[in-house]
Order: C-alpha cells, then structure tokens, then sequence
C-alpha cells in the first residue's frame, strides 16, 4: 500500500530538499502515492509559480536532472491554500478517502527577543501550528513535527534526543523561537495523544548547504552564520573593512552545530517512515569557533579582527556596534553556549549506511559556494 504524504514549508531550506527527496522516491520506485504541497499565492507571485521556482537548474539536485519540469510537477499535487485557512483545509480533508503522513516544516525563523519578534514567532510557530494540526485532525496518519534541536535551551553536557522528558518552563532558552518550538511540542503531544494521531518530533540544528548530493555546497536560503558572513561581505567593501572588530565568544564553548541540508532531509524521508517518536538531526562534532570566524574573516578579507573572551568594554568602533547591533545580538548566543555536544546513537543507527558528512572540513567551501551566490536570498539591508 502506498504512503501519502502533505508537506508545509517546501519553499524553505529544508522543506524543498524534502520535497525533491521524496519525488525521488516516487518516480524511480513508484512507492508513494500522493506527494501534496501546500503553498500559497502571494501579492506578487502565484502558488504555482512559486513551486517551478523550486526546479530551477541551479537548485535541483543532480538526480532529478534526468526528469522533465513537467513530470516533476505533474507528481506533485499543489493545494494553494495558507495553513491558516482551516475551513479551506478541512473542506480538503473532508473529501478524502485515505490518511496522509503530514510533515509539517512551515515556520518563522526569528532569533531576535524583541516584543514584535516574539509575537511572529508565537502567532506563525505556536497557534497557526495548532490550528493547522486540528484541521488536518484524524485525516493524518501520521504528525512529523520539525522543530529545533535547540527545542531544550542554553544547555551543556550531552544532549540526548528525549527532550520531552525535560520540564521546559525550567528551561534557559537563548530566545522566544526556542521557547515557542519547545510549547509546540508539548502541545502536539498531548493533542495527538488525545485525538489518538501517530505522532513523531525530529529536530535538526543550524542548517547548512548540501555536501551529499550535487550540485554540493547548493541552499535556497542562507541563514544564521551565513548572515554573519553576509555582514562581513559588505563591511569589506566599505569604508569600515579596516576599523577593529572584537567578536565575543566563551573559550569553554565548542562551536556550533551545523548539518547539511540533504543529510537532514534524508533522515526525515527515512524516519517518518519508522515508529521513532524523537530525534535529533545534528552533525556528532561541533564546528569549531576559530573555524567558523577564521574561515568567514579570510574569505570576505577582514583582517583587523579577534576572538575576546569578554565583551569590549572600551569604546566600540561603528563596526563593533553595527555587529552586535544586526547580527552579534542573534549569534552571539549561540557561538558562546556551555560546552555540549548531542547524542547520535539513534540517529547513526537510522542512518548508519550514509557517511556523516564532516562540516568543519567543508566549511570553506560552503561558505565560498555562498559567496558566490552573493547570497543571493540574503537580506541586504544589514549596514
């Protein structure tokens, strides 16, 4: 019997990589049934469009090449609906004879802690979730939730995938997106639970470019670290690449978690599929620090620059508060979190016939790759 699946979020970073993984799936092996999207029209541009927009050439992984736009698109079902209309879905849902395993990947990604920040992140990641979940209802076989492996806060020691466990009122989060994803997942618990909905949370970290299928190194959005360098790409263009820029960070720190977009997406293809109901998608190693500013003050050509183990205390240069002000206030409290490092035996054991890709090696090309795109989904409007 074929599996039905319905995708949200499949214009972002993660979603699209899912999307093609799972299109692979269809037309090489025909075991799935129905693939549907949901996307909506905006002011300027159409639902439809927006979907052909995920098959440009510089996108699409190298083994959906052998396949024409139109075959691709004619195994996606597109449903132009917000996730916010419940009445238009439940009218959806309603007409149908069989279940879908929903994976649910739609969200805002705001790190800042500013009142309007907090309000986005609770109205798009807490209640259009919850009522995207009650109108989907019983019509799913299956709720994936895709949340964060930040989901238990500022934390250290080894992090195991059983966050549920934890009381997350005690917990210390870094801002209100790690807060809110943690309230979701104990509110799609308990409404799954009682509805009587299968039910499983995976949660990758920091997501990078693809390093396991070509084109590599390829993201349709560059986000957290990518937007420091971002910043750092423009300010050496300016009259500012030579003023001191003192960057705070704690030595006890390991670095950051980050994980290729395809190993993500292919361990979500490979989970949903198993009775796993919590999982961490994140890379065994951290990605050093020094590597980290190294690789982005090298490959931009900042050179006045350092690693402080306090933050200056002396008069900031226009740079210093331009960094803190656009991009340290969001990075900063995830480049200085307690030493920690994430349990991956349940994950290596799903995935043990894919080599983990190893970031800290790539990240120089990642981040070139991301240059060269000038990061071209990145906002501008940093300096």
């Amino acid at each position: 019997m074929k599996q039905h699946y319905l995708l949200t979020g499949v214009t972002g970073i993660i979603g699209s990589q899912v999307l093609y993984e799972l299109l692979h799936i269809k037309l090489k092996h025909h075991t799935i049934g129905n693939i549907v999207v949901l996307i909506r029209s905006k002011s300027n541009i159409t639902a439809k469009q927006r979907l052909v927009n995920l098959f440009q050439e510089v996108l699409v992984p190298d083994y959906l090449k052998a396949y024409h736009l139109d075959d691709l698109l004619q195994a996606i079902t597109l449903l132009d609906i917000d996730i916010a209309q419940t009445t238009k879905l439940r009218k959806y849902f309603d007409s149908l004879d069989f279940k879908y395993k929903v994976i649910h990947l739609a969200a805002s990604v705001n790190l800042a802690s500013s009142e309007k920040a907090e309000k986005e992140i609770v109205d798009t990641n807490l209640n259009t979730t919850l009522s995207f979940l009650d109108a989907v209802g019983s019509n799913a076989s299956k709720f994936c939730f895709i949340s964060t492996a930040f989901a238990s806060g500022h934390r250290n020691g080894l992090i195991s995938d059983n966050f549920l466990e934890r009381d997350f009122n005690k917990a210390n989060f870094r801002n209100p997106y790690e807060e809110c994803k943690a309230k979701v997942e104990h509110a799609i618990v308990d409404y799954c639970k009682d509805k009587l909905i299968d039910w499983q949370i995976l949660r990758p970290s920091i997501v990078c470019g693809r390093m396991l299928d070509m084109p590599y190194y390829i993201a349709n959005k560059y986000l957290v670290f990518y937007l420091v360098g971002a910043f750092l790409h423009r300010v050496s263009s300016s009259s500012m690449s030579d003023e001191l820029l003192r960057i705070y960070w704690n030595k006890s720190s390991w670095g950051l978690n980050i994980v290729p977009v395809d190993y993500v997406s292919k361990t979500i293809v490979r989970a949903v599929d198993t009775s796993i109901k919590e999982l961490n998608i994140v890379s065994s190693q951290n990605t050093p620090t020094q590597v980290i500013y190294t690789t982005l003050t090298q490959a931009t050509g900042i050179k006045n620059w350092k690693l402080v183990d306090e933050f200056p205390e002396g008069k900031l240069t226009i740079l210093e508060k331009l960094y803190y002000k656009n991009v340290g206030s969001q990075f900063n409290a995830y480049m200085n979190t307690p030493s920690h490092s994430f349990d991956t035996t349940n994950l290596r054991s799903l995935m043990s016939d894919i080599s983990e890709p190893d970031v800290a090696l790539g990240f120089k090309d990642l981040f070139n790759h991301a240059i060269q795109c000038n990061f071209s989904n990145v906002t501008t409007e940093l300096i």
